[in-house]
């Protein structure tokens, strides 16, 4: 937000102005080589350092405010109306003490983002736990009952997260040995090309019943989502691009699940060609009387839908990587109607994983990331 007087001053906008247009270039310069340049099969030191920096910076100034805050708060709580004027310190004395408080302040609070940044880091660094979640699903046959689904979400393949890192996600869901696997959007931040070798260890992922796909915000950021489709299908992951596909056992062919996915809802933000959420579409051929499953990667996206189709049994979604990061998680928590674990919605459910990396900042602070094992009931 710029400073009404210095807007006021035109000799001085023309100096700002020169220094405004240098950092906008500075930032599209930073972010276009970040998501485009330092992509190696490995996480780039450069990336992870940038990175590491500014979630310190974040934390470093909620905590410089929280700080003058709470000393604000202490003062008003403290003050004694009754205190006469020849009663109160010196102007010398009182900014003294000012001055002393404001270097403790700092102090602390560099402390602080110091040992924060250290315990976030170690976070990130841990492997994925495994969440186990059984959902009971009204419509669901027997057949199915016990259908383990694995959703993954928000592994943002790029500059601070590798392909070793993507061996360890496809080792953990191959041992827990799902019948079906869903990505439910933000795989990656960068164009196929880049990372080919990258997202290799995906063609060794197993399921025995498919493995599917849908878009995030993030996939559509590297204007490559169709290059991103035909990568994905050679490599046995199936895109729902506003469709649908049924889910059945080989003993069962009658008991089916509908599993849907839809595009980003910023597909149609950014107007990408063909793309944007439809339900409609998605659910085309759907039957009412068997259960459906929808793949949608924000929370907001997953209220549009059943406001829509209020016969959708479950949506799966991710986006919110559980804020990832406090005080990041405050934000968050506050402008998306899920945030993170399962929700009934009148008679459908939601559930929304907290991601299974991180984006960016390879930290973690006051969330976990995870592989959500979800075990279908019948009633």
């Amino acid at each position: 937000m710029r400073c009404q007087k210095w807007d006021s001053n035109p000799r001085l906008q023309r100096r700002l102005r020169p220094e405004r247009s240098a950092l906008d270039r500075s930032a599209i310069l930073t972010t276009h080589l970040a998501m485009f340049y330092l992509i190696a099969e490995e996480p780039h030191w450069l990336a992870l350092v940038s990175y590491s920096c500014l979630g310190a910076y974040f934390i470093l100034v909620f905590l410089l405010f929280a700080f003058r805050c709470a000393v604000y708060c202490h003062k008003l709580v403290t003050r004694n109306p009754s205190t006469t004027k020849t009663e109160l310190p010196t102007g010398a004395v009182t900014a003294a003490a000012q001055s002393a408080s404001g270097r403790i302040q700092t102090i602390l609070a560099v402390l602080l983002t110091v040992l924060l940044t250290a315990l976030s880091l170690r976070n990130a660094s841990l492997p994925p736990e495994i969440v186990r979640v059984e959902i009971p699903v009204e419509k669901l046959p027997h057949s199915l009952d016990y259908l383990k689904i694995i959703l993954l979400s928000d592994i943002h393949l790029g500059p601070t997260v590798g392909r070793s890192r993507l061996e360890l996600v496809v080792s953990m869901v191959n041992n827990v040995d799902p019948d079906v696997v869903v990505i439910a959007g933000d795989l990656v931040d960068s164009q196929v090309s880049r990372l080919l070798t990258v997202s290799e260890p995906l063609r060794h992922m197993k399921s025995r019943l498919g493995s599917y796909f849908v878009t995030g915000n993030h996939d559509y950021y590297t204007a490559d989502v169709e290059r991103w489709f035909s990568h994905l299908r050679s490599l046995s992951i199936q895109p729902l691009h506003n469709g649908n596909a049924r889910i059945f056992r080989k003993e069962g062919k009658e008991d089916w699940i509908c599993l849907a996915g839809v595009d980003d809802l910023e597909a149609r933000m950014l107007r990408y060609p063909g793309h944007g959420m439809d339900v409609k579409k998605a659910l085309t051929g759907c039957d009412p009387d068997l259960p459906i499953i929808l793949l949608a990667h924000q929370p907001h996206a997953a209220q549009q839908a059943l406001e829509e189709r209020p016969d959708i049994d479950l949506v799966l979604s991710g986006h919110t990587h559980a804020g990832q990061m406090f005080p990041l998680s405050i934000f968050t928590y506050l402008v998306n109607p899920f945030f993170r674990g399962l929700y009934r919605v009148g008679h459908s459910q939601v559930y929304v994983t907290s991601g299974t990396v991180y984006y960016g900042f390879p930290m973690r602070l006051g969330s976990r990331a995870e592989i959500t094992e979800i075990l279908l009931r019948a009633p």
